[in-house]
């Protein structure tokens, strides 16, 4: 199952297991509440600052967070069929998951074939009218428009995280304990915009298309002469 890049912009700021990311912290040194977050500019963190993932429970970042300009549209990019459910969290983060139709991925835990999800974070909501694309379980497959980029949420500017993750078939997060809230990396990522895939799919059966119906008059006409 192979997945592409959801976005048109090409720049990732931070890949799965990275530790790029400091936050604020109160004076006993926990989270600070709103969330604070800034780029770690080098190997530590600033005084007052600490590792983000480390605070909130977890061994690093648990996808991929690519920079986008405001607003940006996000595509669904994996090679499986699904459908919506939109997501929130206590630091005002906005999100869409994408639920897999059928189990998708072979689980060593639970050894077998499961459900998995494609979340997509730091959407935006323009007040009222949501700009998470779509309603509740809308189905959805390659390269089908979910939402539009934003800085919602525990982010230090506009860019879109985007992670694969462990669920069950009504789309709630399992295997929560492995260091990463349930995510796993993307194994068999293409750095292509989904767009462009789609773009050679269509094509694809365009072709294939004109190659039968070719051959459909060609038996025809050859069919009239012998006849």
């Amino acid at each position: 199952m192979k997945t592409y890049r959801p976005i048109k912009s090409n720049w990732l700021t931070q890949g799965f297991g990275d530790n790029r990311c400091c936050a604020k912290t109160d004076i006993s040194g926990g989270l600070l509440i709103p969330t604070v977050i800034q780029a770690k500019t080098g190997a530590f963190c600033d005084i007052g600052f600490k590792d983000f993932y480390k605070l909130i429970g977890m061994k690093g970042h648990n996808g991929m967070d690519w920079m986008t300009w405001h607003g940006e549209p996000v595509y669904f990019c994996d090679e499986f069929e699904g459908w919506t459910r939109h997501e929130n969290d206590t630091d005002g983060g906005l999100g869409v998951d994408i639920v897999s139709n059928k189990p998708e991925k072979y689980c060593e835990v639970c050894k077998e074939k499961h459900f998995i999800k494609r979340r997509f974070w730091h959407g935006m909501d323009r007040g009222g009218e949501s700009a998470l694309v779509g309603f509740e379980q809308r189905k959805v497959k390659l390269g089908d428009l979910v939402m539009y980029a934003d800085n919602t949420g525990a982010s230090s500017g506009d860019h879109l995280h985007t992670s694969l993750k462990w669920c069950d078939v009504f789309g709630n997060g399992i295997h929560q304990e492995n260091g990463y809230f349930g995510a796993f990396p993307d194994e068999d990522f293409e750095n292509i915009f989904v767009g462009d895939i789609v773009k050679l799919m269509d094509l694809k059966i365009t072709l294939i298309g004109l190659l039968k119906s070719y051959l459909i008059n060609l038996q025809a006409q050859l069919y009239a002469k012998s006849h």
